[in-house]
């Protein structure tokens, strides 16, 4: 698989945001929570056990776990990566994301809930039926045309 394009910053910030008793470490319940956020949501113990491998203790410091996602992540906008986005967004896991799932996901990247009118934008400028959600066909539109933009 190609690598995606996240920065050794955010893969730094989200290793520290996991590594909840500070000790520069992660251990098998931390990466597991890790590797969640970062759309791996079908992770099983079988691939904990693998990605550890035979360390004792069974931890991770972050040269190991950048190397570890890097070689594990998709190209950005690649299928798959739409999928894993959508499926972070959509924490109701009713197969739309609302204001309320937006508010969530916001909270937890950032720290603090996106402005209310702000996130009503997002989804008012991507929803095609008007129900005030996004479905995953209105994701992955609105990510696409996203990423042709970006490029």
């Amino acid at each position: 698989m190609a690598e995606a394009r996240v920065s050794e910053e955010d893969l730094k910030q989200i290793f520290e945001l996991f590594d909840t008793d500070g000790t520069g470490a992660i251990d098998e319940e931390e990466l597991t929570f890790a590797l969640k956020s970062l759309g791996y949501n079908k992770v099983t113990r079988n691939d904990i056990d693998e990605m550890m491998g035979d360390r004792e203790p069974k931890l991770l410091d972050f040269d190991s776990f950048r190397d570890m996602v890097k070689g594990k992540m998709v190209e950005a906008g690649s299928p798959q990566e739409v999928k894993a986005a959508f499926k972070l967004f959509d924490t109701e896991g009713n197969g739309k994301i609302s204001l309320l799932d937006l508010q969530k996901v916001s909270e937890i990247v950032e720290g603090t809930a996106g402005t209310a009118a702000f996130l009503e934008e997002v989804i008012k400028s991507a929803d095609a039926d008007g129900d005030g959600c996004l479905d995953f066909q209105e994701f992955e539109h609105a990510v696409t045309k996203y990423h042709k933009k970006s490029q």
